[in-house]
């Protein structure tokens, strides 16, 4: 494989990721991965508020068509507290802002793990 044309390398990388017991992760969730880490970012760095990110999750979450591998990521777990936020049922708004917030510092550390990888 010379490196000028890819097309080896992409037809041998399954194969080569199998044999290192990697799996290569759908684009859903690696775009979703990418994305949630850096709302989280933003959070943590006072740039957006907890109803920002849950807005911005949702919006992700639907865009993959509600794909399980985006809602299992650490912000995709909270794409379901919209129902809640300003409703009169469920948790108070501080206890769901809680809720965000720790599932955006769940986030950062699953997304520099990865990022480790």
């Amino acid at each position: 494989m010379s490196g000028t044309d890819p097309h080896p390398v992409h037809d041998i990388l399954p194969e080569a990721l199998a044999d290192c017991t990697t799996a290569i992760p759908d684009s859903d969730a690696a775009a979703g991965q990418v994305a949630f880490t850096k709302l989280a970012r933003m959070h943590a760095d006072n740039r957006a508020t907890e109803r920002w990110i849950l807005d911005k999750v949702c919006e992700i979450v639907a865009q993959s068509g509600y794909a399980d591998s985006v809602i299992a990521l650490p912000l995709g777990q909270i794409f379901d507290l919209e129902d809640e936020w300003g409703a009169d049922w469920g948790r108070t708004e501080q206890q769901l802002a809680y809720e965000i917030q720790t599932a955006c510092r769940t986030q950062l550390a699953t997304g520099h793990a990865a990022n480790n990888h």
